[in-house]
């Protein structure tokens, strides 16, 4: 039992320890797919989707089959996965949603949202749309806070932050968020439980996920309206390690 417990520490301290994780984004001037270290906010192009049209559009990822997500906004009604390594765009298929600007990624199903307020899961096979509800919020950016199980909503414009429902699409407002925000994305940092959100303005906020206040760390970044976190290594990994190895045990 004394292995197991030394075991289990040294788990929960490297998942404590990992190294810092990476925000992707996707630059609007071209669509060019870029990382930015969250921890220097040093950006580093990648490299380009090969898409042309679109903008406002969002990305999410699925870390279970390590697939990002994109949907490239406005004058392009498809679905795409990018490659992490360079960037490039392979089509799933067309959602035929005209705007659709907000993606997200609960772990099971992806959600979309358009600027006609329609919430939508999208297909990972070919991208066909199902439509679950609507709330009346313009659609910035989505992204799942998995600590508390909720699809997280950042507003363009006015930059509230809200939940969505995964039932009926319905928005309740979870904090003012702490100003305006251009067209943008959110992405959820469970490493230091903060959101990222980048903007057209080509500003990076930070909002504390707790008390939701926000600080600008980086600005002059150029026109970007999707944005997605992942963490390097996983500590969620580690911990579940460690939590399979304690059942077996008991």
């Amino acid at each position: 039992m004394r292995g197991l417990t030394v075991l289990l520490l040294g788990l929960a301290s490297a998942a404590t320890n990992v190294s810092a994780g990476t925000l992707y984004a996707v630059r609007d001037a071209d669509n060019w797919l870029v990382k930015i270290d969250s921890d220097t906010l040093q950006l580093t192009p990648i490299g380009s989707t090969g898409i042309q049209a679109g903008d406002f559009g969002d990305l999410a990822y699925d870390d279970t089959s390590a697939t990002m997500y994109w949907i490239a906004g406005r004058s392009n009604n498809n679905l795409y996965k990018l490659s992490l390594n360079t960037g490039a765009a392979t089509l799933i298929g067309s959602h035929g949603v005209a705007d659709l600007f907000a993606l997200g990624w609960d772990g099971k199903k992806l959600y979309a949202q358009s600027t006609n307020r329609n919430v939508y899961t999208l297909s990972t096979v070919n991208g066909a749309p199902t439509t679950i509800g609507n709330n009346s919020v313009y659609p910035g950016g989505y992204d799942y806070n998995w600590k508390t199980d909720k699809l997280v909503f950042l507003e363009a414009g006015g930059g509230g932050i809200y939940e969505v429902s995964r039932t009926n699409g319905a928005a309740t407002l979870l904090n003012g968020g702490g100003g305006g925000v251009n067209d943008n994305d959110i992405a959820y940092d469970w490493d230091k439980n903060v959101y990222w959100a980048i903007d057209y303005s080509g500003n990076l906020f930070k909002y504390d996920a707790t008390t939701y206040a926000r600080t600008t760390p980086s600005s002059g970044l150029g026109s970007y309206a999707a944005l997605e976190y992942i963490p390097e290594p996983s500590a969620l990994a580690l911990l579940a390690v460690g939590a399979l190895l304690a059942g077996r045990r008991r």
